[in-house]
């Protein structure tokens, strides 16, 4: 079921939402143009766990580039679907540190279950994004496409019918290039972090 735009206008030009979008293009093109389609930093992280200094390093700057045109297409629809709304809740600062976190989330997750494979991509930073979207707008509609019929659901169940299937896709399709898990530990921590949020405003306000 692919997004396609929803009923939720942001309040403000999304700015880092279009920048971390230009930046992954830009690295894109770089990784086609000038290294032949081979993912720059990748293969740096070697054995080092995501949680140390190093590989800290390697895993923020992996959420920055992708494998292939239809990883970082998939990820730049969602990231644009949902991240201004996000970026409207926190603030640019804090959105800039909520999506790394969330992205290091998800990789600390892949890492748990796949300590020997190095995970590439924005999937879990836009994860956690999407798991804010649902806590902060869980009304809102999202149109989308399922196969030629033009759906629109709920923020929440379309939110909640991604989490089953990337937990049906981490149980059954464990040998596909997909890191189901760095998706689910991603909107976890999204999901968490965006209640705690809205729950300290709440009794502040």
């Amino acid at each position: 079921m692919l997004p396609v735009y929803d009923d939720n206008p942001g309040k403000r030009r999304p700015l880092v939402t279009w920048l971390i979008a230009a930046s992954c293009s830009l690295l894109f093109l770089v990784q086609i143009l000038l290294l032949h389609g081979q993912i720059p930093v990748a293969g740096g992280m070697g054995d080092t766990p995501p949680w140390m200094p190093l590989g800290l390093v390697f895993s923020t700057c992996n959420l920055f580039v992708h494998a292939d045109f239809w990883h970082l297409a998939g990820n730049m629809l969602y990231l644009l679907i949902f991240g201004n709304n996000i970026e409207d809740l926190y603030g640019k600062a804090r959105y800039v540190g909520f999506y790394v976190l969330c992205g290091l989330a998800g990789t600390i997750s892949h890492w748990l279950v796949n300590p020997d494979q190095t995970v590439v991509g924005a999937s879990g930073a836009i994860s956690g994004v999407m798991g804010a979207y649902m806590v902060a707008h869980p009304d809102a509609r999202i149109h989308s496409m399922l196969g030629p019929i033009k759906v629109k659901l709920k923020a929440v169940t379309w939110i909640l019918i991604y989490v089953v299937m990337n937990i049906a896709g981490a149980a059954f399709l464990t040998d596909g290039t997909t890191s189901f898990v760095a998706h689910l530990g991603g909107i976890a921590t999204g999901t968490l972090l965006t209640w705690l949020w809205l729950s300290n405003r709440r009794q502040s306000a």
